[in-house]
């Protein structure tokens, strides 16, 4: 809801989620503006906020990400919720890290992240350190990539506090030859 927003380079959407919000133009790593959003698909809002700041801090910024990036968390309940990343490139693929987290609790809270047919599950429950990937995924023809967000076996709630999106370019054509190579032999090698 923005009580706790993270630092740079981390975007912050500083709202409960409600459905068709977007958040436009993602800056990057650099602080740098894109054309990539997300756009929330599902009535998050049914959940009656569908956001807080339970999740997991260390107190000292050690955990995987910045303690207000694992404090923070768009939740739901048994009910599957639905973003989509927009903006995206035909040209590139993308691989998408995520992180959830229940701070103060020993239930199960398994979480699954899917995107077409690939589904990949964390266990947020009391999580400072393991994160989640799916890798290689080229955009839809509508440049755009859904992710579905639902509760894994045994859990009744699902969790996400951070996304991480990482892009690389795929022309299709194969890398060029290097050019102009030189090679020097040392003591240990080339």
């Amino acid at each position: 809801d923005g009580s706790y927003p993270a630092p740079a380079p981390w975007n912050n959407t500083n709202k409960q989620p409600v459905a068709n919000d977007l958040f436009a133009n993602l800056k990057d790593h650099n602080n740098v503006a894109t054309t990539v959003g997300i756009s929330i698909v599902s009535a998050w809002q049914a959940l009656g906020n569908g956001s807080n700041y339970f999740g997991t801090t260390t107190g000292n910024n050690s955990g995987v990400y910045p303690d207000n990036v694992m404090k923070t968390a768009y939740w739901s309940d048994t009910r599957e919720q639905t973003f989509k990343l927009v903006g995206l490139s035909t040209t590139s693929k993308y691989s998408l890290t995520f992180f959830g987290a229940r701070g103060d609790v020993s239930d199960n809270r398994m979480t699954n992240y899917t995107v077409g047919a690939t589904t990949v599950s964390l266990q947020s429950a009391n999580n400072k350190t393991n994160t989640v990937s799916i890798n290689n995924i080229s955009p839809d023809a509508n440049n755009e990539i859904v992710v579905k967000l639902k509760n894994g076996t045994g859990s009744v709630y699902s969790y996400i506090n951070a996304l991480v999106i990482q892009v690389s370019y795929d022309d299709g054509n194969a890398p060029a030859k290097p050019a102009n190579l030189a090679l020097a032999s040392t003591s240990n090698g080339v």
